[in-house]
């Protein structure tokens, strides 16, 4: 039996897969068009925030803005700006629009912390990252290596490497945790 927070987690994983297929997308950098595609009610904005990366404002039932307004920091470093766009975009499918089954947490930090997972697996979606990454063996030991292997995904992902590192750090784990199954065997047959 899971867990609650690791069946949510899993639903979010599954929730960005499905949005990226039905943007058809299947290739690195994510546009980050693909939220105005899928939901044209939201209308993404530049603005002179201040210490504020992002920022989601829902229009109320009386409201004359009509549109949901998700606003990005304009002096952000671009990969910046993408990752504040598909995390208030999580913010609104997560949390506003509720489209996971389980309840959403009421805690402050846990929303945001799933907000963050979701815009990282928008932005890098795993399977991408292991096609890119496929050659790629993790060595713990050669920081300088992996360091390298970073910023050239981040750079190919245009993510930051704070993004690009959570990332990693999935799917490392994640081909871990499978090694001996027969997605990996595959995977091996192939090279």
């Amino acid at each position: 039996m899971m867990s609650g927070t690791l069946t949510r987690t899993l639903a979010i994983v599954r929730l960005a897969d499905r949005l990226l297929r039905e943007a058809g997308v299947d290739a690195a950098p994510v546009s980050t068009g693909l939220v105005q595609t899928l939901h044209p009610e939201i209308e993404i904005l530049p603005a002179p925030l201040g210490p504020v990366a992002s920022s989601l404002v829902i229009p109320g039932p009386a409201s004359s803005i009509g549109k949901v307004r998700l606003f990005f920091h304009e002096r952000q470093s671009i990969p910046r700006q993408r990752f504040s766009i598909a995390h208030e975009y999580g913010h609104y499918l997560l949390h506003h629009l509720k489209l996971l089954d389980s309840e959403a947490p009421t805690d402050p930090a846990l929303r945001e912390a799933e907000a963050d997972r979701f815009a990282s697996w928008l932005l890098v979606p795993l399977w991408l990252l292991d096609q890119a990454a496929e050659n790629i063996s993790y060595n713990a030991e050669d920081k300088t290596a992996l360091e390298r292997m970073s910023y050239r995904l981040a750079s190919r992902f245009n993510v930051s490497r704070s993004c690009m590192n959570r990332a990693l750090f999935e799917l490392f784990h994640l081909r871990k945790a499978f090694e001996g199954s027969a997605a990996a065997k595959h995977r091996q047959a192939k090279r």
